[in-house]
């Protein structure tokens, strides 16, 4: 009987068997889908951005002049963490609203956010997501005071804009998917102060001066007596 040559066409058959295998893997793990929001605080005013489904958006809209309310319904998704914008693990078993103070860049009060996780419940988990700028006619839930909610909210800490897309919540479901929400202030006044200082016209007004006396002395002519 002829032996069969188990030889080199063999091998390289079995490599491509499993090759395929481990391609099909790959193309059947689902890539985990990144939703965000943006809140952009303007000098037109308060709007927003977003890529949500809007199956599960509950509320968005404009509740007060530059107050914006934004909740989210999750169905069936277990978080497995939330970080705060101060890069703090966020207690969703507080159940209750926290506070984020925003401050321009001379450390005044420019906005103030709420937010809230309600607690791992299935089938489904709401997210709530109030900004209140600075221009708002709501005073009382831009100060935290009693009469925005039946008690202050705890106020966990202080951003500071910077111009530029800003965190204030990320969220890490079950599934791998991601929830970000974002500000930016794009207000322009809070980062540069087109005003020069007093100290830098003296300095530019005695730079100017020693210019000029230089330019005097190279200018006279040479009375050492060199023809």
């Amino acid at each position: 009987m002829a032996r069969l040559d188990a030889g080199p066409h063999s091998v390289s058959s079995s490599s491509a068997t499993a090759m395929a295998a481990v391609v099909m893997m790959l193309v059947s793990v689902p890539t985990a889908r990144a939703s965000s929001i943006t809140f952009h605080d303007t000098l037109a005013g308060l709007s927003v951005t977003h890529d949500f489904n809007p199956a599960e958006i509950l509320v968005s809209h404009l509740n007060a002049p530059e107050q914006y309310t934004f909740r989210i319904r999750r169905v069936g998704l277990d978080t497995v963490s939330a970080l705060d914008a101060l890069g703090n693990p966020y207690d969703m078993n507080m159940n209750q609203y926290t506070t984020l103070r925003v401050n321009d860049a001379n450390s005044v009060q420019a906005a103030r956010v709420y937010h809230y996780m309600q607690p791992v419940l299935n089938p489904s988990q709401y997210i709530d997501m109030v900004f209140v700028s600075d221009g708002t006619t709501n005073i009382n839930c831009f100060n935290n005071v009693p009469t925005c909610f039946p008690s202050p909210r705890p106020e966990i800490g202080t951003i500071f804009e910077t111009g530029q897309l800003q965190n204030l919540l990320t969220v890490t479901w079950a599934d791998g998917r991601i929830d970000t929400f974002n500000f930016i202030n794009s207000e322009g006044d809070a980062y540069v102060d087109p005003v020069p200082e007093p100290g830098a016209l003296v300095l530019l007004g005695t730079g100017l001066l020693t210019i000029g006396s230089r330019f005097r002395r190279s200018g006279r002519p040479d009375r050492g007596g060199t023809p």
